[in-house]
């Protein structure tokens, strides 16, 4: 009989004290899970996830304590993957239904038990994310809503400028050089500045021919221009944003005169939607990209415009003692903890490296430009060194964390995100066994290189 405080059932997989305790604790959900699919144990967190309480989840499939919804689950089942490999899954992303038919995401993971004589064959564990997906809805409606606002606001000006006649901040004209020929109204500089200058005199168009190419082609083509936005400095030297509009003007027997134009300046939107953009792509703690900018990172420095890196290394980081630092000392001291390892991997790091909290207390970088595993080895042993040195959190007591890093190379362990991601995780998961607080770099798997597993 298993024993919880006052809780106890017939049937229920017995477990160590000291184990049992530690499960009873916790705030992910456990399950145990024994090979004809039947669940032999779950934790107090999972009741509270669910709503299903032991006696009720052990008369029942897994599937169906999990809530599954068409027997999904049933027939493609992350668990039983696990257990035929041998091997852990993490990061994956899910749902479960509690019992008043309310989906819950969750991030799972799944350890089979490698003893063949223990009627337990996976340890199944479930974060509940909800909170954290719903907070990032939040950010991605305030994200909408701007692009609404703006294209609002972009509807607005055209009947504006309808109405108005093209009447705007400032009204501008070039001849058949492009050189301004006339500047009235309120300006990011003093008009009289403009005259006889063409734009590329007043702005460095060299510096972004993405932005400018597709500007200077319309106007050799003396093609109408509509809200044209680019940066150029104005009075103090300051950094403006403009947009402009403009129609080509043409004489009796069709020959161009030069633009007849509109300007304004549009600062303060184009930077709030580049704060808004950026809000939606950090971790709100650490202030790190998050999982879903790094995830889109990845994708692109493996996707066609990877020519354009010479190999990168990615590297995958999993704290040591860090659960025993926020379950002892509480959430607050973990965030600290979180917040200082993030400062000590920016430090390790070259500028144009990137790194992320991928949640709780994973993190991961992208090495640029780096084909060695000798050169990215000794960045990942300066992350294990540093991270690993001790802190004093703001209650004046001292706290230490180790790290267990995987590293796996671009393009020898994979050419694509999901291969090079299964690599570093297989490569930190051997870190870990061996020891914790050391790196360990890919084996070269020819099934891990390619297509996607």
């Amino acid at each position: 009989m298993t024993t919880f405080g006052d809780r106890s059932l017939e049937g229920a997989l017995d477990l160590p004290e000291l184990q049992a305790a530690a499960l009873e604790y916790m705030d992910e959900a456990v399950y145990v899970r024994g090979a004809d699919r039947q669940l032999l144990y779950v934790n107090p967190a999972a009741e509270r996830l669910t709503g299903r309480k032991l006696d009720v989840a052990l008369s029942m499939p897994c599937y169906r304590v999990f809530g599954d919804a068409g027997g999904q689950c049933n027939r493609n089942c992350p668990i039983d993957r696990a257990i035929a490999a041998g091997e852990p899954l993490r990061h994956l992303e899910g749902s479960v239904v509690d019992t008043d038919g309310n989906a819950q995401a969750v991030e799972v993971t799944v350890a089979p038990v490698p003893d063949p004589n223990s009627p337990a064959k996976a340890i199944v564990i479930l974060r509940d994310i909800s909170k954290l997906r719903a907070l990032e809805k939040s950010h991605m409606k305030a994200l909408m809503a701007a692009e609404q606002a703006n294209r609002a606001a972009e509807e607005s000006e055209a009947r504006f400028r309808d109405f108005a006649g093209l009447s705007s901040d400032w009204l501008w004209e070039t001849d058949t050089e492009h050189r301004f020929s006339h500047v009235s109204g309120n300006t990011v500089d003093d008009a009289w500045r403009f005259l006889g200058r063409r734009r590329q005199d007043m702005v460095d168009t060299e510096s972004d021919p993405d932005l400018w190419q597709p500007f200077f082609k319309a106007l050799d083509a003396h093609e109408p221009i509509e809200d044209f936005v680019y940066p150029m400095k104005g009075r103090s030297r300051r950094r403006a944003w403009i947009s402009i509009s403009a129609k080509p003007l043409f004489d009796h027997d069709g020959a161009f005169q030069g633009y007849r134009g509109i300007g304004h300046e549009v600062t303060g939107e184009v930077e709030e939607n580049e704060r808004l953009r950026s809000h939606a792509m950090l971790d709100h703690l650490t202030k790190l990209l998050n999982r879903r900018a790094f995830d889109e990172m990845l994708v692109g420095w493996t996707g066609p415009d990877v020519e354009k890196f010479r190999g990168f290394g990615l590297v995958f980081i999993d704290l040591d003692g860090f659960k025993a630092i926020n379950d002892a000392r509480g959430h607050d001291a973990g965030d600290q903890v979180l917040s200082i390892v993030a400062e000590r991997l920016r430090a390790c790091l070259r500028r144009e490296d990137q790194v992320a909290r991928l949640g709780g207390d994973e993190f991961a970088a992208l090495l640029s430009n780096t084909s060695s595993e000798e050169q990215a080895g000794v960045v990942a042993q300066k992350i294990v060194d540093r991270v690993g040195e001790p802190m004093v959190l703001d209650d004046g007591k001292p706290a230490a964390v180790g790290a267990s890093v995987g590293l796996a190379m671009f393009p020898t362990h994979g050419t694509q995100a999901s291969s090079l991601v299964q690599a570093a995780d297989h490569a930190m998961y051997h870190a870990k066994r061996a020891g914790k607080g050391q790196y360990r770099i890919a084996a070269i798997d020819p099934v891990l290189v390619g297509e996607p597993v």
